[in-house]
């Protein structure tokens, strides 16, 4: 993995683009900053990003509701 950082902002939608020579998948954050992953990095930042988004939903919901019916 590389990453290319700048004091820039971060652009609302990230741009994905896929390099065939370097078999490498950039992940364009803003003008001036660029991560470079391959496909195994992309799926492991994927499963990370699920379950943060699972952790958060299951940490704030106050009671879970069984969809289950006897």
């Amino acid at each position: 993995m590389y990453i290319a950082v700048s004091q820039h902002g971060i652009k609302p939608t990230i741009e994905v683009n896929y390099r065939q020579d370097f078999d490498t998948y950039i992940l364009k954050l803003s003008d001036y900053t660029h991560v470079g992953m391959n496909q195994k990095e992309v799926e492991t930042l994927y499963d990370e990003i699920l379950s943060a988004i699972m952790h958060k939903h299951y940490s704030v919901k106050k009671e879970v509701e069984s969809e289950w019916e006897n």
